[in-house]
């Protein structure tokens, strides 16, 4: 019984840091998305001045440069270009990457990026399998170590709450079983006794 209650606690501490660990990159997708959105209307406006100081923290960078390696603006002086145009495939689907060579970005190795790509000619429709030179590239990234962390502390906790559980279940468990059970071992004792005596009382010695 408590085999099987310390199995289900485990599938349920796997099932809820999954569950929390699925529902935080999905609010860190969210929230790229939105900053990636945000700058790329604001390029396709053609406005003269970028913002990307919104929703832009310690862990997150954001930066539009075109294929040729012109930056337009970037919230990170040391962003390499070059190095970026190396690590997405063109999509504007959230994906993890690996930017450690970007040494002033905070935990640039584990990082969850986007990128959105807005077309020079507006009129155009810029798809995964072309850019051309001029054409925007927006790329938002931020880090997955505060993810990471929560992660942790919550597998800790679960960890150590499951198995005070299990101990705790295991006990209640032992000593119910052996009350239900005293009766029984009662009769077994009597039964023994009562045997003994019997073949005392029926040895040949008697």
């Amino acid at each position: 019984a408590v085999a099987l209650f310390a199995i289900a606690v485990l599938v349920a501490a796997i099932g809820l840091t999954s569950v929390l660990r699925s529902s935080l990159l999905d609010e860190i997708d969210r929230s790229i998305d939105s900053r990636a959105a945000d700058i790329a209307a604001q390029v396709d406006s053609e406005a003269e001045f970028i913002s990307l100081g919104a929703g832009i923290d310690a862990d997150t960078f954001a930066v539009v440069f075109s294929a040729d390696g012109a930056i337009y603006d970037s919230s990170d002086t040391g962003i390499d270009v070059e190095m970026l145009l190396t690590t997405f495939d063109v999509s504007d689907t959230p994906f993890n990457t690996s930017l450690a060579g970007l040494e002033e970005t905070a935990g640039s190795d584990n990082m969850r990026a986007v990128v959105l790509v807005v077309p020079f000619d507006l009129d155009a429709t810029a798809t995964s399998d072309r850019i051309e030179d001029e054409d925007f590239i927006i790329y938002v990234a931020t880090s997955l170590d505060g993810l990471d962390r929560t992660v942790d502390r919550v597998t800790i906790a679960t960890a150590i709450a499951g198995s005070a559980l299990i101990v705790l279940v295991g006990l209640l468990t032992w000593l119910l079983a052996g009350r239900a059970l005293a009766p029984v071992e009662a009769i077994r004792s009597e039964e023994r006794r009562v045997g003994k005596e019997c073949r005392s009382r029926w040895s040949p010695h008697h």
